[in-house]
């Protein structure tokens, strides 16, 4: 039998990536996207939503994300539906449910009006330039909608780097204030953090990319008193 086998060719390496696919494809053909339309994926404990988009356009080679999507843990396990619709925003993702609802949080008050939880195309750029953001494009072309200028703009020529304006910062501010004293978690030296490095954006921003990815990130982690 050894004999035998020494015999069979060894299967080339394309063959084998070309029957793993395939593999991949039976076991979790649930989870393969081509449009986010209908989508069906599930939320962890952690409130992360994974799932395999397609990144060619004859839907053969496939991309995920290791940490997947954070959408909070408050719709964790559920059962969600990652949409564009228009009808709601064109330019972000849609969580919903699989009753095509708008998904609301496991503590949302029952009666109460559900605002959105959405995906915007610039936090799909930053993030998950070579997955889902692939995938949200083609499926903005499938229903003739189109990227905002300025997040095409920073895909056909990218610009954006973090360490940019925090140089800036530091620039603008030292020695006025010490890092240390910013983590501190000292209220009032938040506040002066935000304050300062908003304006920072503001006036050296290079691009409208760079004013909503930095604004979008104040705004958020300001509200826990934690810069990312």
């Amino acid at each position: 039998m050894q004999e035998l086998r020494s015999r069979i060719p060894p299967v080339p390496q394309r063959e084998q990536q070309r029957r793993g696919r395939l593999g991949a494809v039976t076991r979790f053909q649930e989870l393969f996207v081509n449009y986010y339309i209908d989508t069906h994926a599930n939320c962890d404990v952690n409130g992360k939503i994974h799932h395999i988009v397609y990144v060619d356009e004859s839907f053969e080679d496939w991309a995920a994300e290791k940490e997947g999507i954070f959408v909070g843990k408050s719709y964790a396990g559920q059962a969600i539906s990652l949409e564009v619709d228009p009808a709601i925003c064109e330019h972000a993702l849609v969580l919903k449910t699989r009753n095509f609802e708008i998904a609301a949080p496991n503590n949302h008050p029952e009666g109460a009006e559900v605002v959105p939880k959405l995906i915007e195309d610039f936090f799909l750029l930053l993030h998950f330039r070579e997955s889902y953001f692939v995938c949200f494009n083609r499926t903005l072309r499938q229903l003739h909608l189109y990227l905002r200028p300025f997040v095409e703009e920073e895909y056909r020529n990218p610009q954006f780097e973090w360490v940019r304006i925090i140089r800036l910062w530091v620039n603008d501010n030292f020695p006025a204030i010490a890092p240390y004293e910013v983590a501190s978690g000292d209220v009032e030296g938040y506040t002066y953090l935000y304050g300062t490095l908003r304006a920072t954006v503001q006036q050296h921003a290079a691009t409208e990319y760079e004013t909503v990815v930095w604004n979008y990130y104040i705004d958020t982690t300001s509200q826990h008193n934690e810069l990312f």
